[in-house]
């Protein structure tokens, strides 16, 4: 699909970017790119003046909590790691007057920002802090969901297992009585000598007395 349409590519910089880069050079192209510093603006400004409000229980709503996603990228005397922990507090309480859906995408942009500017102690403590949010909770589901479905495939292939060997015995059981010996078994049924024995072995423990699954069960004993 053709749009005709002009392309601009704007990049957003941190506080701590010294030098900006306009354009980039290969060869005969230039390409040139649009800088939005926020170096200029005061990140904790943004968060006490959206705190105050809280306090006077007026509704933040999504216009101005917008900017407070950009905090931990601007200048201020608090820590990134505050000023996101801070955000995270301001986008969960009631007076946000945001939906869930909403809340989740801010909340993933401040972890985004999070994983990328934040390492060590720093990192993990903003970790736990969205493990109770919308986001923390929606991560969590979604590995749940993977676990079980991991314990189902697990749980059907041990099934499948197991009602192989309870095949196997009752046909050695059969094989027994016929007089087959170990070996011949083994060959016939082209099945591990090692775990023929040890099956015909429980079941002359007992006269062959045990149901197929009770000697499946001393099998699988032996096995660990």
């Amino acid at each position: 699909m053709v749009c005709n349409a002009p392309v601009s590519t704007v990049v957003i910089c941190t506080a701590n970017v010294k030098k900006r880069k306009t354009e980039l050079i290969n060869g005969d192209n230039v390409y040139k790119v649009q800088v939005i510093c926020l170096k200029d603006r005061d990140g904790d400004k943004i968060i006490r003046l959206l705190e105050k409000r809280k306090a006077k229980g007026k509704s933040l709503g999504e216009k101005r909590l917008i900017p407070l996603l950009l905090t931990p990228l601007m200048s201020g005397d608090s820590s990134v790691e505050e000023r996101i922990s801070r955000g995270l507090d301001l986008l969960r309480c009631e007076e946000a007057g945001i939906d869930k859906k909403t809340r989740r995408k801010m909340e993933t942009i401040l972890y985004a920002l999070a994983v990328k500017l934040l390492n060590g102690n720093a990192l993990e403590y903003v970790k736990e802090r969205f493990g109770m949010t919308l986001l923390g909770e929606m991560l969590y589901s979604d590995g749940e969901k993977e676990g079980i479905q991991k314990g189902m495939h697990e749980g059907i292939q041990k099934g499948i297992q197991k009602g192989e060997q309870l095949k196997l015995i009752s046909m050695l059981r059969k094989m027994t009585v016929k007089g087959f010996s170990e070996d011949q078994i083994a060959d016939l049924l082209e099945e591990d000598l090692v775990s023929v024995r040890k099956i015909c072995g429980i079941l002359k423990q007992d006269d062959g007395r045990d149901s197929d699954e009770e000697v499946y069960r001393k099998y699988m004993e032996q096995a660990v």
